[in-house]
């Protein structure tokens, strides 16, 4: 398997590097911040790229208001002439991950990315995992399982129930959405205290994700052959009937 760059670091975030002029800055505030990152086909970005990158990555992931811990991929090109492609945007329900999105266009547009390492003469793929926790919280944790982009075949749903829609929710009629973060086993199935909702509409559609995931089977990932847990983020959606 490749060498993939994992960065840990405690941040203290004073300013923000691509803001603009006359822009108030943010309070200072301590925060746990972990990221591993790889190119679009899994290979190590060069020592001096991540070293260069990487502090302006953590000053946009502190940048993204949120009172709790978080995980995201984050996946996009950036190009010889400082332009910035998201080849995943987050959903418009991903308040985070469109916070992330944004931020990475301004940052793309500041030029944090570019120059790109040698080897890279026009484009470079890169994928991000970001885990993040803000002062006091501790960081999610993941187990030591294996992330999308570092295995050879991803976890992929085998049998899934739909979640029940919630009857205390049925009267309102109100739609809901969730965005899940659990660790299939390679087993296939959802390990038991894995499951976190990321982002969810009200309480009850987690617990019915949670529920639902509880009985769902999942075909494992894959490492060299070998089945492997991998952590899965999954969207979720209840439509009122």
């Amino acid at each position: 398997m490749p060498r993939i760059h994992t960065v840990a670091a405690l941040v203290s975030i004073v300013s923000c590097a691509w803001g603009s002029a006359g822009a108030q800055l943010p309070a200072p505030r301590a925060s746990s911040t972990r990221i591993t990152a790889a190119t679009a086909q899994g290979e190590s970005l060069p020592d001096d790229y991540m070293m260069r990158i990487t502090p302006s990555i953590r000053l946009l992931v502190d940048s993204v208001a949120s009172d709790s811990s978080w995980v995201r991929h984050v996946y996009f090109t950036a190009k010889r002439d400082g332009s910035l492609r998201l080849d995943r945007p987050s959903s418009s329900e991903d308040v985070i991950g469109r916070g992330l999105d944004q931020q990475l266009v301004k940052a793309g547009a500041a030029r944090v990315f570019t120059p790109l390492p040698l080897g890279w003469d026009d484009s470079l793929s890169v994928n991000l995992l970001i885990v993040h926790a803000p002062a006091g919280l501790p960081l999610p944790d993941t187990s030591g399982a294996y992330f999308e982009f570092q295995v050879d075949r991803q976890a992929r749903a085998a049998s899934v129930p739909a979640p029940e829609y919630p009857p205390s929710l049925r009267t309102p009629g109100a739609a809901g959405r969730v965005i899940a973060r659990f660790i299939v086993g390679a087993d296939g199935r959802v390990e038991p205290g894995s499951f976190r909702a990321l982002q969810s509409t009200a309480p009850e559609f987690s617990e019915a994700v949670r529920v639902a995931l509880e009985r769902a089977t999942y075909t494992p990932a894959e490492l060299k052959g070998r089945k492997v847990r991998q952590v899965v983020m999954q969207p979720f959606s209840f439509t009122p009937r």
